[in-house]
């Protein structure tokens, strides 16, 4: 058995105060000198203008612990019926056997929410269970359970890799930087940085 003698390194990890991550975008693109995982003394980490991407840059990612009470703006709108986004079919049931995903259907984010609140009444009433009471992490134990049994067939339509430039995001654009340039700042930002925010707090 070969042994890798090369330790992997630590992904930085961030703590905001509630100031600092009141524009998340923003703060993800200045310099922030207090992460653990920096090694450097903090006037050279300033002097060499290190930031939360370089950092991550190194390692492919990091993690951002909110401040405790975080709790920001939801900043897309369910009901909006005008913006168009296509899905793919994912058949839940046939996930470990790696096969490719079909088209789904063109949807706004109306439509694919009342979509989305039908399956989950259809589903949840059929196992004699309420369905306005069923919280996230019950929805997740059904999703996982018919992955690990392979059943019952159940295919959904799920959207990902959407361009926040198009669609937006479920953070406020407030920064001029950002907002004006999306496909040149955050749609390339993000998925270079691998950025993980933390929800639980801890």
């Amino acid at each position: 058995m070969v042994q890798n003698s090369v330790p992997l390194p630590h992904g930085a990890v961030f703590y905001p105060t509630r100031e600092q991550f009141a524009d998340p975008i923003k703060y993800i693109a200045r310099y922030e000198p207090t992460a653990s995982g920096f090694h450097l003394p903090l006037l050279f980490k300033w002097t060499l203008g290190f930031s939360i991407e370089h950092e991550a840059a190194r390692t492919g990612i990091c993690k951002i612990v909110p401040p405790r009470g975080w709790n920001p703006t939801f900043a897309i709108d369910l009901e909006d019926d005008h913006v168009h986004f296509d899905t793919r079919k994912q058949k839940i049931h046939e996930l470990q056997e790696g096969r490719a995903y079909g088209k789904g259907r063109t949807h706004t984010f109306k439509s694919f929410r009342e979509d989305a609140d039908a399956f989950r009444k259809r589903w949840f009433s059929s196992r004699g269970l309420d369905p306005t009471t069923t919280t996230s992490d019950e929805v997740a134990q059904e999703y996982w359970r018919v992955v690990q049994m392979g059943g019952p067939r159940t295919e959904v339509e799920y959207a990902n890799d959407l361009d926040i430039a198009q669609v937006g995001s479920g953070f406020l654009r407030s920064s001029k930087r950002f907002a004006s340039q999306a496909t040149k700042g955050i749609a390339k930002l993000l998925p270079l940085l691998a950025v993980i925010i933390a929800t639980d707090n801890r």
